[in-house]
């Protein structure tokens, strides 16, 4: 979901400043601040890394496991909040400024929330609150050394980075603690798009695909790109994925790595195109990307073709588990 969170935040300023009249160079480079600050909240995953100590390597799914299970023990909580975001997205604008005496500030109200943290929560708490505003830190310091972005700027893209994160989270795992510290529990129960199990993941996962279009729409209205001109009919292989439904078991929540996987693999064959030529002068072993992805126009074109082979993929897939399974 990582992904899908930063390309909301991005589709959601580069759109609204498009909109109000910004030129392309600033509706995107603050949309990208915006989709830095989007993927901070997921800094609390760090303490999963100590899950990994104590997993069973036997196979990469228990791997798997154990970092999944100790990342839900904060995972979602603190650095979720819709009431930590606006302090910590002031720190944040605070640190772009010149001023040393203002980065004092940004600094100090940086420690306040982590000593708030731990007085409230605990050392656990704590710990993944300086993980998420040093992520932020990160972020703030980047766009300051693009010279793009000052307090105002940084302050406004945090906020609505960091407010569009737990939104998408209500449809997979533990929900968000939306107003932690007022309350150390979530205030929302996770949607069910559906009562069966693996329609619920495909409608999460169409929830995921349907934010890369908006992004992928927003990117090219700001840039005048036309994107049925760029989907090459590639794309068709997805349908194609449909078959999968009779080689793997559905897919759920808890056990969706083989349809992910593959499924994006699909994504990946449609995205690279490879002609008959190149395939006959190819040498084993060798992975470079053909010339015409080389360019932006050919990145572009490889993405959203991958992008409409992805979504064929997952239609197919539906489609055929609601009318076979």
């Amino acid at each position: 979901m990582m992904v899908g969170h930063a390309l909301l935040a991005f589709a959601l300023v580069a759109g609204t400043l498009s909109l109000a009249g910004r030129s392309r160079e600033r509706a995107l480079s603050v949309g990208l601040i915006a989709a830095g600050f989007a993927v901070v909240p997921d800094a609390d995953m760090v303490y999963a890394l100590a899950g990994l100590l104590d997993a069973n390597y036997d196979s990469v799914f228990s791997v798997t496991e154990a970092f999944w299970e100790t990342s839900t023990v904060v995972h979602r909580s603190v650095t979720h909040s819709l009431v930590v975001a606006v302090p910590a997205a002031v720190a944040f604008g605070l640190w772009t400024a010149e001023s040393r005496v203002v980065r004092a500030s940004a600094a100090a109200l940086a420690v306040a929330l982590v000593t708030a943290a731990h007085l409230i929560t605990g050392p656990l708490a704590a710990l993944v609150m300086v993980a998420f505003l040093v992520s932020g830190f990160v972020v703030s310091s980047l766009a300051d050394s693009q010279g793009k972005a000052g307090p105002v700027t940084v302050f406004g893209a945090a906020v609505v980075g960091i407010w569009s994160h737990p939104w998408g989270d209500m449809f997979t795992g533990e929900p968000p603690h939306l107003f932690y510290p007022l309350t150390d529990s979530a205030a929302v129960e996770r949607v069910a798009l559906s009562p069966d199990p693996t329609l619920h993941l495909l409608g999460a996962f169409g929830l995921e695909i349907a934010t890369l279009w908006l992004a992928a729409l927003v990117y090219c209205y700001i840039s005048n790109i036309s994107i049925s001109e760029n989907v090459n009919r590639r794309a068709a292989l997805g349908v194609v994925y449909g078959v999968a439904v009779l080689a793997i078991d559905p897919p759920t929540l808890s056990v969706s790595y083989q349809f992910v996987f593959s499924i994006v693999a699909v994504g990946i064959l449609a995205a690279v195109p490879f002609s008959r030529a190149r395939l006959r002068t190819r040498f084993p072993g060798d992975l470079s990307l053909p010339d015409r992805m080389t360019t932006p126009e050919g990145v572009l074109r490889a993405l959203l073709t991958g992008l409409a082979g992805l979504t064929a993929a997952l239609l197919a897939y539906t489609a055929a588990y609601v009318l076979f399974v």
